[in-house]
């Protein structure tokens, strides 16, 4: 063994080594999660997100635009072009400037001057039934609640405006709220 060695091993989860194939994974815990859905809470962890430079702070699920300066501010426009993504609440992958962070901890995903943005995979996202209720597979815009996204309309209107795709129904709550969250695709178009 070494016993002064350069880079320290540190691994908070599992790693496994076998046929040449290398497994990560850090088991999910609900004790952070940010959403309490039905009875259950959840963190799906199957996005890959980058962080972006910003000077607002977001909540978990929160549908994101670029700005004139280059950052990301909340959504506040319905059919936005500039969406591009999710506020990620638990990757898988956090690219990070130079850094890749394989299953990150809670207390390395930024929210405040950086914030890390779902670009691909399945994250809980903020929606609202302002275009009228949601059922999975419908294609989904930026709405003009701040940071929610709703169904698109007419192709016409959507287009390069899409940034994700329901993977459940959302009708309302059963306190008649017409805002919550839903488990979607980000799959920007």
């Amino acid at each position: 063994g070494v016993t002064a060695p350069a880079e320290k091993l540190h691994i908070d989860g599992s790693m496994n080594i076998a046929n040449g194939s290398l497994t990560l994974s850090n088991p999910p815990s609900a004790s952070g999660s940010p959403f309490v859905r039905e009875n259950a809470t959840g963190i799906l962890g199957n996005d890959l997100a980058e962080t972006f430079e910003t000077s607002e702070t977001f909540e978990l699920g929160d549908v994101v635009q670029i700005d004139p300066d280059g950052m990301v501010k909340k959504s506040t426009q319905a059919y936005s072009t500039t969406s591009i993504g999710i506020v990620s609440y638990k990757p898988a992958v956090l690219l990070d400037g130079s850094q890749t962070i394989l299953a990150p901890s809670f207390d390395k995903i930024p929210i405040k001057e950086k914030v890390a943005v779902a670009l691909a995979g399945r994250v809980l996202c903020k929606v609202t039934t302002e275009n009228g209720p949601i059922e999975a597979g419908d294609l989904l815009v930026s709405s003009s609640l701040e940071g929610h996204a709703m169904k698109a309309g007419k192709y016409e209107q959507s287009f390069g405006t899409i940034f994700a795709k329901a993977l459940e129904d959302f009708n309302g709550d059963k306190n008649g709220e017409q805002t919550g969250a839903i488990k979607v695709l980000i799959t920007v178009q």
